[in-house]
């Protein structure tokens, strides 16, 4: 269920205003994340932080980890962009944690923007230098998917070599990720 204003309302009405709100790889998967970020932004007290845990985009690219990549979810985040996104609601990311989860995932700690206990931490300004670094690797990404789909026809046609056959049909069971890179494979 996403966070819209009925959710808010029935929050703030039964249990009052909130001094943590955590959401752990569900931001992703909501298509309206500007209602879902005022409907959190009116849950919290004036002391609270959001925490929020999302697959990091710089990781995605870098590593190629196209297997990570779900038709549930409607955005991949880079910290500079979460960062635009929550400054137009008044709210400051002041600390950043790297994650293992789906390959890299980025958890965010965000407080309002005139809430003076909490000061951004230099873990913000390291990650944001570490995605400029990163961006080779979007422009290397096609052809870094290439390179691992030749890897996967060798492997398929390495195994049907010693066999007297002309033609491969491959069965294979897979989530929708996958599916794309196997779609483009040659008949």
């Amino acid at each position: 269920m996403a966070l819209d204003n009925s959710v808010k309302e029935e929050i703030v009405k039964k249990y009052g205003k909130q001094d943590l709100l955590i959401g752990n790889n569900v931001f992703a998967h909501i298509p309206n994340i500007c209602e879902t970020i005022q409907s959190l932004k009116l849950c919290m007290s004036d002391k609270a932080v959001i925490s929020l845990e999302v697959p990091h985009l710089k990781n995605l690219v870098k590593e190629v980890l196209f297997d990570t990549i779900y038709d549930e979810h409607y955005f991949y985040f880079s910290l500079v962009a979460l960062r635009k996104i929550f400054k137009e609601f008044d709210l400051k990311i002041f600390k950043v944690q790297e994650t293992l989860f789906h390959g890299g995932s980025i958890r965010i700690f965000i407080c309002d923007e005139y809430n003076d206990n909490y000061l951004v931490d230099k873990s913000v300004e390291q990650m944001i230098k570490k995605e400029k670094v990163s961006k080779d690797n979007v422009v290397k990404f096609p052809s870094k998917l290439t390179d691992i789909e030749k890897e996967i026809e060798a492997v398929i046609f390495a195994a049907a070599e010693p066999l007297d056959v002309d033609t491969i049909c491959l069965l294979y069971t897979s989530p929708s990720p996958r599916d794309g890179l196997l779609s483009r494979m040659p008949s």
